[in-house]
């Protein structure tokens, strides 16, 4: 049975958030059919419903409804309103959004050949504990037997034997602001990509990226100091 969309609450509200009715566009997605979609086409099941429930509660994304957009054409350009329907309370990788933060400067860090570019604020360390969370469950609730190597792996990564602390000494050593750039060179179609990232505490990152590079191989692992845009 089909529901007419000015018959769905969850259309009616994200069209009103958008403003739909004055656009000259607008789209909306409807993620709970979508993800119902995905197992009905799914009869083998290759998935697995009880798999597939895992997953999408691990992630949070079973608490998604929906998401729409209006896109209005006016005479210097075009501009574009999104909005994701997210509950309240949000589990999984939805806790994410929390750890966005505005306030992005301009980026100077950008080679010649930039055809894109992607800037975010994020508090690092609220983010990578979140994600060690979301994965640290699904991975003891999938695969309870490699849990063990898990924390395992995670304890030397915090524990120091590395010769640094993960989260403690890298992670807190980094600020809030990266930047993804991607360009292209003449006669490639294999874009060069550039992450950049503020960096707390100079002089920890600077020591850190030296003892790395004194313990990896030298035939694995290059360091080097390359200039970018005003760096």
């Amino acid at each position: 049975e089909i529901t007419p969309l000015v018959e769905d609450a969850n259309y009616l509200a994200v069209a009103a958030k958008v403003g739909a009715s004055s656009a000259h566009a607008h789209y909306y997605i409807n993620f709970r059919r979508l993800f119902a979609l995905i197992m009905e086409s799914n009869p083998a099941g290759e998935l697995g419903q009880e798999t597939f429930d895992k997953v999408m509660a691990g992630l949070g994304l079973k608490q998604l409804s929906g998401m729409g957009s209006s896109i209005n054409f006016g005479p210097r350009g075009v501009t574009e309103r999104v909005y994701l329907s997210l509950p309240a309370e949000r589990a999984g990788i939805l806790k994410l959004f929390a750890t966005l933060k505005p306030g992005l400067t301009h980026p100077r860090q950008l080679s010649d050949n930039t055809v894109a570019y992607l800037g975010k604020r994020v508090d690092l360390l609220a983010a990578y504990d979140i994600i060690l969370d979301v994965v640290g469950g699904l991975v003891r609730e999938l695969s309870p037997d490699e849990a063990d190597e898990m924390d395992d792996y995670l304890q030397k990564a915090e524990s120091g034997v590395w010769g640094f602390k993960l989260r403690d000494d890298l992670l807190a050593s980094l600020g809030e602001e990266f930047g993804l750039s991607m360009g292209l060179r003449m006669g490639s179609m294999i874009p060069d990509a550039l992450l950049t990232m503020e960096i707390r505490d100079r002089a920890k990152v600077t020591s850190l990226v030296e003892r790395l590079r004194s313990t990896l191989p030298s035939d694995e692992v290059t360091v080097s100091r390359v200039p970018v845009g005003d760096y």
